[in-house]
């Protein structure tokens, strides 16, 4: 028992001293996209897409987001290559070729998605558009 409330007392004041980071849950405007598309005749050419809003939300240390597509959280890593670490670069671990760049200070973002099935996979009946959107998040 006295084991028990040593350990106890070594960690309680922890709790209070150290800061508690909470999760960052942000309202994105999507303000410019373009991308490639496949038309009837099977050509690719460059098109404008529609905008749209996200309401993503990171964990307390930015290594995960939600709400950019339907999928699991993305990984993320808060850092690039530690000389930018206002940088979050994530990437959805089940489709290669998403991924979400944001930038904590200006609160700026670019999500992009290239698919295998898009022009890079470009076969009859592969035709999915790869897009490139940029925009701005605001905190709620």
């Amino acid at each position: 028992m006295r084991i028990a409330s040593f350990v106890l007392s070594l960690i309680i004041p922890l709790g209070i001293v150290l800061p508690v980071q909470a999760e960052q849950v942000l309202y994105c405007q999507e303000e410019l996209a373009t991308g490639f598309y496949k038309k009837e005749n099977g050509s690719w050419v460059t098109g404008k897409f529609e905008t749209t809003r996200l309401t993503i939300k990171f964990n307390d240390d930015y290594t995960k987001v939600q709400g950019i597509d339907n999928a699991p959280p993305w990984n993320c890593f808060a850092s690039w290559l530690g000389t930018k670490p206002e940088f979050v670069v994530c990437s959805n671990p089940y489709q290669s070729g998403h991924t979400f760049i944001y930038n904590k200070s200006n609160r700026r973002f670019n999500r992009s998605f290239a698919s295998t099935f898009g022009y890079v996979g470009d076969d009859a009946n592969n035709n999915d558009s790869d897009t490139l959107t940029a925009g701005t998040c605001t905190q709620f």
